[in-house]
Parts: structure tokens; sequence; C-alpha cells
């Protein structure tokens, strides 16, 4: 093909470099769409280069090696002009859709593989074949539907997860023949066979409708699908695409009966509460969805409590107190409960929530903050968490941890005579735990 006065575009040596990669065959998979020339041209490593035309004439050049990513024109544009050159254009770079509507579906089919299996195939590239994939398997006979299904099949080893499991898709959703079904029956067993299971609910989904498609009866493919029920993985991606099918009332009873199941497991009931999350999202319903929030967070282990925030957003400012101080009563997560209470200057609340938990440890985390705001109360609720721990310390590192609350207690104002008061307390109680009288002389309380 006759492309205009591009050799001006390239300096003397370049064009010599780009003349002998041309004579070495290093220009492979040219494919034309349109106005856009792809090529992958070989050397020590492959590069991929892109030429856009207008009316034969280059508007615009690309390649992925680093002489053209600082902006120069390279050796391996001059290769695949050279090699356009010396094409017809009846012949230039096997024009894939050209091939469609000719009716050459095999020619097709093979040379769109032939490309996808080169190591430096793009998402662009492959997004092109698999559409005509797509296509390819919505004409012809059984004759050419057996051959996509056998060479996608081989195609599989080249990719990588997402563009396999795209291919995948297409073999097991789009045949009808008896013989396909069966082998789509077969090879979607192996795979549930397998470990990956990140896919579980659409395999059994597409084996379950080959299985339909092939007449199998009713009973037989409930009994293949009963096991996969009980696994929790199989429930949330089922619970999932009814989400996503807004088959919400489906999934709302799927999650009732998921979490009776998994009632011991409380991670699964939180990615559960996830899927709830959004079915009351989708609905719009703001007060079902506030009420998941809350009950989440007082009754699910977390990490972190980006859901009080979300709650935070849904709620009225009168809700969202009385919000609080239910949070301020869980009995789980109390740790980061109190952080948020801070955040939200719950100053009561967070006192409240510690002394209910009897947690020295929190209580020294938080006691500079809470003096400032309700110094008497701190004082108080150190007395308590220092009487009652020292009841009940046992070993010596119990009695030092302690020791440096009551050091710390000290330094509150007003502490001093809190502190002097908590050591004669001890002294008075807890005259036979050694270990923890030696410790208290040291202070010299």
């Amino acid at each position: 093909m006759q492309i205009s006065n591009w050799k001006n575009k390239f300096q003397r040596h370049i064009l010599k470099r780009g003349e002998d990669y041309y004579y070495s065959d290093c220009v492979t998979n040219i494919t034309r769409k349109d106005d856009v020339v792809r090529a992958v041209v070989k050397g020590t490593r492959s590069y991929r280069v892109t030429i856009h035309l207008n009316n034969d004439k280059i508007t615009a050049m690309q390649c992925s090696c680093p002489y053209a990513g600082d902006g120069f024109r390279c050796k391996h544009m001059a290769a695949v002009l050279y090699q356009l050159e010396d094409m017809p254009d009846a012949q230039c770079a096997f024009d894939l859709d050209a091939l469609f509507e000719k009716g050459d579906y095999e020619a097709c089919l093979l040379s769109s593989i032939r490309l996808v299996i080169d190591d430096n195939f793009d998402d662009e590239l492959f997004s092109d074949c698999l559409s005509l994939w797509k296509r390819l398997c919505f004409v012809g006979d059984e004759t050419l539907h057996r051959q996509i299904y056998i060479k996608l099949s081989d195609l599989l080893i080249y990719l990588t997860k997402k563009p396999k499991w795209q291919v995948q898709e297409l073999l097991y959703t789009s045949f009808t023949e008896p013989v396909l079904l069966r082998r789509i029956v077969y090879d979607t067993k192996s795979l549930l066979n397998s470990t990956d299971t990140e896919h579980l609910y659409q395999l059994v989904n597409w084996r379950c409708g080959a299985m339909t498609a092939l007449g199998e009866p009713a009973d037989k493919i409930e009994r293949f699908r009963a096991p996969y029920l009980e696994e929790p993985l199989y429930r949330q991606q089922e619970i999932q695409a009814y989400i996503d099918a807004d088959r919400l009332d489906e999934a709302e009873r799927l999650i009732a009966r998921s979490r009776a199941i998994d009632v011991q497991y409380p991670g699964l009931l939180l990615q559960l509460s996830d899927l709830l999350l959004k079915v009351f999202q989708k609905r719009g319903d703001r007060e079902a969805y506030a009420d998941e929030l809350l009950f989440s967070l007082t009754h699910y282990p977390q990490n972190h409590l980006s859901r009080a925030w979300l709650l935070k957003d849904n709620s009225s400012p009168e809700e969202w107190h009385c919000s609080l101080e239910e949070l301020s009563n869980a009995e789980i997560n109390i740790d980061l409960i109190c952080s948020f209470l801070r955040k939200e200057q719950e100053d009561q609340l967070l006192l409240d929530c510690i002394t209910r938990s009897g947690s020295l440890y929190l209580l020294r985390q938080h006691s500079t903050y809470l003096s400032k705001h309700l110094p008497d109360q701190v004082l108080d609720a150190y007395i308590t968490a220092l009487l009652d721990g020292a009841s009940k310390s046992k070993s010596r590192s119990e009695h030092t941890a302690l020791i440096e609350a009551l050091t710390e207690l000290s330094y509150l104002p007003g502490g001093q005579e809190a502190a002097a008061f908590v050591a004669q307390e001890w002294r008075n109680s807890f005259s036979r735990k050694r270990a923890l009288m030696e410790e208290l002389a040291k202070t010299g309380f």
C-alpha cells in the first residue's frame, strides 16, 4: 500500500535500521482496523507499534520502545512502514473485520488467535478479538462452533487471569449444540474441582445451564447444586448476583438463611451484613440501612469504624445521639468505639463506656483527655479500677501494671490525694500480696 512521504519523517540511519529489521522478517502480527495499523516488531525484545492514517497519510505513530518513549521516531516504526509499503492494499495487514464480512470464518478465528498468543498483545487488541469471537459464535454451523470451542480452549493456557475468565465465560454460555453442552458440563466440573473458587457461583450456574439445555432431570441438577449451597463463598456470590439483577427480595432471603448457617463465624456474618447494606441501599430504605449499620457495629468484631461514619451520614442529629448511646453500651469493638466517641467529643459517653468495660488500659489511654473535661469522675473511675484490679491481680507483671497506673493517676489534677488513698487501701486490704507491696514500696506512696 502507498503511504505518502513517510520516509521524510525519519533520520537516515533510523531508516536503514528499520529496513534491516524489515528484511530480517522482524515485523509480525500486522492488523488494520479502520485507519489504525498495529504490529509487533521483534528484535532483542518485542515492541508494539501503532500507526494512525488518514487517506494514506500518517497522522500519528507510537511505539512501546524507550527511544520512541523519549519522543523520537524509531526503527520499529520504520520497519512496519517498509512492510506496509511492500504489501498490496488488499493484503494489507489481514483485516479481521474484512475476513468476517467475506465469510472466511476459519481464517478469521485462526488469525485472531495467533495475534493473542503473542506475549505482547495489549488490552485493546484482546478486546477487539474477544468481540470478534462473540460474533463468530452466532454464525456458522456446528463444525465451526466445535472449532471455536477447541481453539479457544487451547488458548486459555496463554492467558492471564482476567482475559482467561472472559474467554471461559464466552465458551460456557454461547453454544447450544449437544456435543458442546456435554463438553461444557465436563470442563466446568474440572474447574469446580480445582482450587480456584473466585467464580464459584458462575461455574456452578454455567454447568447447571448446560445440564438443563441437555434435558437433565431437575432433581439431578438440584442434587448437583445442593452441596455448593453449603459453601459460604457460593452463597455470597449468588447473593451478589441477585443484587446485580435487582432481585432484592431473593437476596434478602438468602442472606437470612446464610446468617443462620454461618452464625458461629463473625467474619462471614460481617460480609453478609455488607451485602444486606447493598440491598437496603438499592431499595432506598434509609431506616433499614441505618439499623443494619448499628447492629453490625454492636454485634460483629471489626478492624475499623468506617460503618460508624456511614451511620452518622445517614442519621438525623437525634437519631445519631441515640446511636452513640447504643454504641457506648456495646460489648465488642470497645477500643474502637472509645476512640470514636473521643473524636465526637462525647466525653460522658466515653467515660461511661470505659467504666462499664472495667478496662484499666482504656482508662489510662484516655485519662489525660478526659481529666480536662470530667476531672472528678476520672479520679473516681481510677480509684474503682485500681481497687478492683488489685483484688484480681496475681502475677508480678499485673502488679507492675497497677503501679504504673497508680503513678499516672498521681499526675492528674487532684491525683496525688487519690493515689495516696488507693495506696493506703491496698495496704489495708492486700498486705498479703507481697509482690504488690514490694512494688508499692518503690513508689514512695
